[in-house]
C-alpha cells in the first residue's frame, strides 16, 4: 500500500503556525491588561493613602499651602486613575480581539485537520478494498486452476 500523502499538508502547518501566533498574541495581550490592572490598583492604592493623609492634615490644621498642594496631588490623582482605567478598558478590548482571533484561527486549522483525517481514512479503506481485491483474485485462480487440475486428471 502506498503512503498515505495529504495534498494540503502544508497549507495545515501554515493554519497551525497562525493559531500559534495567535495564542502568543493572545498570552501577550493577557499580560498587558494583567500589568494595566496592576498599575490601576497601585493608583487606587495611592489615591486611599493620599485622602487618609488629607483628612488628617486638615484636622491637625495644616498651612494653606500645603491643603493646596495636597488638592492639587488629588486631582492629579484622579486623572491619573481615569487615564489608568482607559487604559484598562483598552487592554480588555485588545484581549478580547486576541480571542475571537485565536478562536478563527483555531476553526480553520480544525478544517483541515478534519479533512485530513477523512482523506487519511479513505486512504486506509482504498487500500484494504485493493488488498481484499488481491485475495479474492488469488482464491480466484487457485480455484481455476484446482478445477482444471480436478478435470484435466478425470
Amino acid at each position: 500500500m502506498l503512503r498515505f500523502r495529504f495534498r494540503l499538508q502544508k497549507v495545515l502547518d501554515l493554519r497551525a503556525m497562525e493559531e500559534q501566533q495567535a495564542q502568543i498574541a493572545l498570552g501577550a495581550s493577557q499580560q498587558r491588561l494583567t500589568a494595566e490592572k496592576a498599575q490601576l490598583r497601585a493608583l487606587n492604592s495611592d489615591a486611599h493613602v493620599h485622602t487618609e493623609l488629607r483628612a488628617r492634615r486638615r484636622q491637625s490644621g495644616a498651612e494653606p499651602e500645603e491643603v493646596i498642594r495636597l488638592d492639587h496631588y488629588a486631582d492629579a490623582l484622579k486623572q491619573a486613575i481615569w487615564r489608568q482605567e482607559r487604559r484598562v478598558d483598552e487592554a480588555v478590548q485588545e484581549v478580547e480581539s486576541c480571542r475571537r482571533l485565536l478562536q478563527e484561527a483555531m476553526q480553520r486549522r480544525e478544517v483541515l485537520t478534519r479533512l485530513e483525517e477523512k482523506r487519511r481514512l479513505e486512504h486506509v479503506a482504498e487500500g484494504l478494498r485493493a488488498e481484499q481485491k488481491s485475495l479474492d483474485d488469488f482464491a480466484v485462480m487457485r480455484f481455476a486452476a484446482a478445477r482444471q487440475a480436478e478435470t484435466g486428471s478425470v
